[in-house]
């Protein structure tokens, strides 16, 4: 009888999984399961979601939007992966004065959407950092504290800039080990130098001043390619510290690991597999970038998420060998000639000649370009500082075509740059050849990176 019932109980309990399971399968949980569920994050660079809520909840809580870039780095040693911008020192962060670009946006304040109207910068114009977080970075215009995007900053070569504590420092009164402690500043800590010895520097933090080893900070120096001193251009090393330098030359596409080990992972998302790791202070190059939409909602019994906005498209600038047959012009940075751009069906970007990064903006085509003796480079009518990461205009086309006008050069069809020159060693003096539709090319010089124009009688 035991048996018995023992096989009735089972005959029961399959029956009753049967009946159930079409049911547990035919409703889905609302939460996550269906096309309006979105994955929510205590930070963006979680690795792992802490829930699913509905889009439209999202929205009606939503407190900011923010831009936020994960980085291919390649390290010395030949590694490559891919980190979050904010662990990562930029030139800028070195940096206490930047160049602004003409037509900047400015924004009132690091969260603001729509720029200030009213104060777009006209002319480039030296401004002073501040901060910098992620892609912002907050800059002071006379007495006005505003933010801007880092895309159109770009470091004042005669800088000397900020130093950063290898370590936890004491910040003391002399010279010596033995003196007085000031105050104790924390590894990663913004500095500004004072005055250079040969072992020490007297720096400034918080607002108080004190002496630290020169064998514990990072200097611009560190992170330099190139100075320019009394013998002209040297490669940058510690023995020119303390003595006298015109220029510290940087290349854009440096990036360093700061005061902490940072992570790399197989693709731009902390959910991919970790590759390796890179230990504190160390010299970095961008290979890649790309920028992700997040949003922040301030949800009711839950309180602050954030989640990804859906792109339509991600791409993905995949690195490419190319043959010696499909570079049609290539030309190295002459301030950092580790630096090449190529034009093979496209412009292409390599910091070692064997991998390439196509550069956005120019696929499929073969655009005349050149790099100026100060490292900027020029694509037709667009300008780069970093080496290809941004683009903006240089040429102001109406006073390119009035100064045509005024030598009585007619346009016969749309015009076309094929041609770019730099002159006496600067990015300011330019020379374009253009194409008018004429039976041949004309020149036109700037004296001022593209602001007026004069015609040449070549």
């Amino acid at each position: 009888s035991t048996l018995l019932q023992n096989k009735t109980m089972a005959a029961l309990f399959l029956s009753i999984l049967c009946t159930l399971t079409p049911i547990v399968n035919a409703v889905p949980h609302p939460a996550v399961q269906t096309p309006q569920a979105v994955a929510v994050y205590l930070k963006p660079y979680s690795a792992v979601p802490t829930g699913h809520l509905n889009a439209d909840t999202l929205k009606k809580h939503l407190t900011r939007q923010e831009k936020l870039q994960w980085l291919l780095v390649r390290s010395s040693y030949g590694v490559s992966g891919w980190t979050p911008i904010q662990n990562l020192l930029t030139p800028l962060h070195f940096s206490t004065k930047a160049q602004l670009l003409t037509g900047s946006p400015l924004y009132a304040s690091m969260e603001a959407v729509r720029p200030l109207e009213a104060l777009k910068t006209m002319d480039e114009e030296t401004v002073a950092i501040l901060q910098i977080q992620n892609k912002r970075a907050q800059i002071k215009i006379g007495s006005r504290e505003l933010w801007t995007s880092t895309e159109f900053l770009y470091p004042v070569e005669k800088d000397p800039g900020v130093f950063y504590a290898k370590k936890d420092l004491a910040l003391r009164e002399r010279a010596v080990l033995k003196s007085q402690h000031v105050l104790r500043v924390p590894r990663g800590a913004r500095l500004t130098p004072v005055s250079m010895g040969s072992t020490w520097v007297k720096v400034a933090y918080n607002q108080r001043a004190g002496y630290v080893p020169l064998s514990d900070v990072v200097t611009r120096i560190d992170i330099a390619s190139r100075l320019k001193t009394e013998r002209g251009l040297e490669p940058a090393s510690r023995k020119h510290l303390g003595k006298k330098i015109y220029s510290i030359f940087i290349n854009p596409l440096w990036l360093g690991s700061g005061p902490n080990r940072i992570p790399l992972f197989e693709s731009p998302t902390a959910a991919s597999p970790l590759i390796g790791s890179v230990d504190p202070w160390q010299n970095l190059t961008k290979q890649d970038s790309i920028e992700q939409e997040w949003a922040q909602s301030e949800v009711p019994q839950l309180g602050s998420v954030w989640w990804q906005i859906p792109q339509e498209r991600t791409i993905f600038r995949k690195l490419v060998r190319l043959s010696l047959a499909d570079i049609r012009d290539v030309k190295e940075n002459p301030l950092f000639d580790h630096v090449k751009v190529a034009s093979a069906r496209g412009l292409f970007r390599s910091t070692d000649g064997l991998l390439w990064t196509p550069l956005k903006g120019f696929e499929k085509t073969s655009p005349a370009f050149t790099f100026s003796a100060d490292g900027v480079l020029f694509v037709e009518d667009k300008i780069s500082f970093d080496n290809g990461e941004n683009f903006t205009p240089f040429v102001f086309w109406e006073n390119l075509f009035k100064a045509l006008k005024q030598s009585n050069v007619g346009i016969r069809n749309q015009v076309k740059i094929i041609g770019i020159e730099s002159l006496n060693r600067t990015s300011q003096q330019l020379v374009l050849r253009l194409d008018i539709g004429g039976s041949r090319p004309v020149s036109v010089y700037t004296a001022n990176r593209g602001r007026d124009w004069q015609y040449l009688n070549r």
